[in-house]
């Protein structure tokens, strides 16, 4: 997806963040590769809406609460 040059880049960045992402798309915004996305996503810590058995889509606020909940309780252990 991309956004007219003439929006600002901050509210670009907030309107993909409500957006649903692709996996490539939330490893690009989050820093982590896909693969290490669809463990975590497997494993039940990041939230995802599973349209079919094949097509996923994650929303950035979510899963960034979730990693940081899952970064907490991995420095408590």
């Amino acid at each position: 997806m991309s956004f007219p040059a003439l929006i600002p880049p901050l509210v670009a960045a907030r309107a993909r963040a409500v957006c649903s992402s692709k996996k490539k798309e939330l490893a690009v915004a989050v820093n982590l590769p896909v693969r290490t996305l669809e463990r975590l996503t497997a494993n039940g810590v990041i939230p995802v809406l599973r349209i079919t058995p094949r097509l996923v889509r994650y929303e950035l606020p979510a899963v960034l609460a979730a990693l940081r909940r899952y970064e907490t309780a991995t420095l408590k252990k």
